[in-house]
């Protein structure tokens, strides 16, 4: 058993500021082909996009062109877009000129300035002037202060007659503006489109210097055969890229952060993801990316239903810095293993994970935190050729890893991991299935967690199978 020291930790928070800066001054990468479209904010929507000087404005002007497999559309470095880029098969997107990276913002738009907010008759509680139609996730202050959401769920009856609130996250009942009652928790009133937030220094207008909203909506919708490359992706109240029953996706030097918290559909889950594929999908790529600060996970190719299969082969998430998420990396697959519905050729590599659970991402979490760097659901999960290796899985508010199986033949190969945790902490769950019927939530010790204790190095080298793996104890 080894305690991560001083070097220890500063060598990582090295490694994760390198790899952070390589991402975030990437060059761009996209064919040098004739057939290219540019966007910049200084353009006309009267113009023709084919050339810098003749650059288009707008994403909706965008989606009015012609555009062919093959072709490039490039947005210019600094600018700035909100709404929903819809991308088009087989074609590939990136910035040019130079400066930032290019911005693809949600559609919520801003709340800056004191002219934004007006004093409420319940003390403390502000109201957004300007109305919001599409459901709010978060709002987020000057860049890192995150908002909590106040909302009505519903309760359910447990065994012993006792009611539970179903979402901890929404903090059970809501009765009325005078529930907020802690600094950045809001609310939004769908029967007349107003947000109201609880800030006791002042309007928050004035407190803070910028405020976006984060609504309902993807800001980028993957289609197959596309490659997105250097773009900026945030403020989406649901996903930063998301897409389904695709293939041959690219996700590249891309920083994607502040996105989720909205209702998913009429019911009160809230979700959001960094980057999404649901359902089939192969030659799924999401490698060198920056992700943080999402409410539920990072990179996730998953599919719930049992009655329709699906093949999820050559997933590849490789080089990514991720942080603060509620789950780093998530896979979910159903059904019995067959030729048509496995996950086949998935490959986690070389990523460093870092606290899973915390920031935003303890948002989620609500009364009973299972954040984690790798959630793979206590279902079946039938794969083959499926290996995590040479990844550094750092400290999380309650798992490392938290992956199920229904057969050891889909236990995912371990291979040079670096796993680091907080003293008293776990590493999780691992292969078969708990026989006792492990909560969904996974909230109780049973025998088959894996404590982060002084048999560590063992647990990880028998249970997960990582003979070159190493572990390292963060004291608290």
């Amino acid at each position: 058993m080894n305690y991560a020291d001083e070097k220890i930790l500063a060598d990582i928070d090295k490694k994760s500021e390198e790899l952070k800066n390589r991402i975030l001054n990437a060059k761009s990468e996209y064919p040098r082909t004739p057939g290219k479209y540019y966007v910049s904010c200084s353009g006309s929507d009267d113009n023709d996009g084919k050339t810098p000087e003749t650059a288009i404005r707008t994403l909706e002007k965008l989606q009015t062109l012609d555009i062919y497999p093959g072709q490039v559309v490039l947005f210019e470095r600094g600018g700035l877009w909100r709404g929903n880029l819809a991308t088009k098969t087989c074609v590939t997107y990136s910035a040019y000129g130079e400066g930032e990276k290019p911005k693809i913002y949600g559609c919520g738009g801003t709340a800056d300035g004191a002219e934004a907010w007006k004093k409420t008759e319940i003390p403390n509680v502000w109201e957004l002037i300007r109305p919001i139609e599409k459901d709010v996730g978060n709002i987020v202050f000057d860049g890192k202060y995150y908002s909590r959401k106040r909302f009505s769920n519903y309760q359910v009856t447990l065994p012993d007659g006792r009611k539970e609130w179903t979402r901890p996250d929404g903090v059970g009942e809501f009765k009325g503006l005078s529930d907020l009652k802690e600094n950045l928790q809001f609310h939004h009133d769908k029967t007349n489109n107003k947000v109201y937030i609880y800030c006791d220094k002042g309007n928050p207008g004035e407190v803070y210097g910028s405020a976006e909203i984060a609504a309902l909506g993807n800001c980028v919708t993957l289609t197959s055969g596309v490659t997105v490359d250097n773009l900026c992706v945030k403020f989406s109240g649901s996903h930063g890229f998301g897409g389904g029953y695709a293939v041959n996706v690219t996700v590249r030097n891309c920083e994607i952060a502040w996105c989720g918290g909205s209702f998913l559909g009429n019911s009160t889950t809230l979700y959001g993801n960094a980057v999404e594929l649901y359902g089939s999908c192969d030659n799924f790529h999401v490698c060198d990316n920056y992700i943080h600060d999402i409410y539920d996970t990072g990179i996730t190719h998953q599919y719930w239903s049992i009655d329709v299969p699906a093949y999820m082969h050559d997933c590849r998430y490789e080089r990514n810095l991720i942080e603060n998420c509620y789950w780093s990396i998530e896979y979910v697959s159903r059904g019995e293993y067959s030729d048509s519905n496995r996950m086949n050729g998935i490959r986690f590599t070389d990523n460093i994970l870092r606290f899973a659970g915390e920031g935003w991402g303890n948002i989620r979490a609500g009364g009973g935190n299972t954040g984690a760097h790798i959630k793979g659901w206590p279902i079946e999960n039938p794969a083959d050729d499926f290996v995590m290796s040479g990844n550094i899985f750092d400290r999380s508010s309650a798992f490392l890893v938290d992956c199920g199986v229904a057969d050891e033949r889909y236990v995912p190969e371990m291979h040079g991991n670096t796993y680091i945790q907080y003293e008293g902490g776990a590493l999780g769950y691992f292969g078969l299935n708990d026989p006792q019927g492990r909560s969904r939530l996974s909230e109780t010790k049973t025998d088959s967690r894996i404590d982060f204790d002084e048999n560590i190095d063992v647990s990880i080298s028998e249970k997960l199978g990582d003979k070159e793996g190493k572990a390292y104890i963060v004291k608290k």
